[in-house]
């Protein structure tokens, strides 16, 4: 999918769709304007990708580029740990994020005083990926799906225009290229950290966003495909043993008979 095999034919019967070259002129563009307006703070220029960063050609409409570039946000929740209650704002750890969505129902929670503090540093929205950036699970991604506010920690938070980049592309690629972060841009040894630069740096395979659009729609597919055979393989071996247990019954009643 990330390499633009999926959609081979997709192209050929689409080859009048925007070039990745000329949608990330468009972020950039964007970008400027943001930074213009004071919504968002300048970011120091990261440099092009070189030729040992690029694992694989990548078809004549995609464009490599760092993930820094792509979005218009790439910050981390607070460091100190703010007073739990029973109730209140929703606050979560890294421990809540898997690669299936956050846990919302074990959150925590915390005072409007120190949400209100916590929120102010990074705005998350719906749609928007969280990636835990420190422990065990490092580079584990989640999309943001509630409308709630919520504030974070332990986690880095990437924004975009979504009607640019589409959030579960990019979540998938992170999927995809979990290892390989955890290897080159992951530091800390017995306790992996993330950092903003790094995750800044990760370059990936940015295609039109229709094509985005397009491979989300074919993995999704590929993954119900393998759900339905995971049930299935799961469904034999419940019947195998169930067989199984019936057969051994058998074996020890004629035992028992026979004595």
């Amino acid at each position: 999918a990330i390499e633009g095999r999926l959609t081979k034919d997709w192209r050929e019967q689409n080859p009048d769709v925007e070039p990745a070259s000329e949608l990330l002129k468009r972020i950039q563009a964007e970008k400027e304007q943001l930074i213009k307006d004071k919504k968002i703070k300048k970011q120091k220029v990261l440099p092009e990708i070189t030729e040992d960063e690029k694992p694989f050609e990548l078809p004549e409409s995609w464009r490599w580029d760092r993930l820094g570039n792509i979005c218009s946000k790439v910050t981390d929740g607070f460091h100190n740990t703010p007073k739990k209650l029973d109730n209140g704002r929703i606050y979560i750890s890294a421990t809540h994020i898997r690669e299936t969505g956050v846990k919302w129902n074990s959150c925590l929670y915390v005072s409007e005083n120190d949400h209100q503090e916590l929120y102010r540093k990074t705005y998350p929205q719906k749609g928007e990926i969280l990636i835990t950036n420190r422990g065990a699970g490092c580079a584990t991604p989640a999309i943001i799906d509630i409308e709630e506010q919520f504030s974070f920690q332990n986690a880095a938070l990437i924004g975009f225009n979504q009607g640019m980049v589409n959030n579960k592309y990019i979540y998938f690629l992170i999927l995809k290229m979990r290892d390989e972060i955890m290897k080159v841009f992951v530091s800390g040894g017995l306790q992996p950290m993330l950092s903003n630069v790094k995750l800044r740096e990760i370059p990936v395979s940015f295609p039109p966003f229709e094509e985005q659009k397009e491979i989300v729609k074919k993995v999704k597919k590929l993954f119900a495909i393998c759900d339905q055979l995971e049930g299935q393989i799961t469904s034999s071996q419940t019947n195998v043993e169930q067989l199984m247990q019936s057969v051994l019954k058998e074996a020890f009643s004629q035992d028992e008979k026979a004595a």
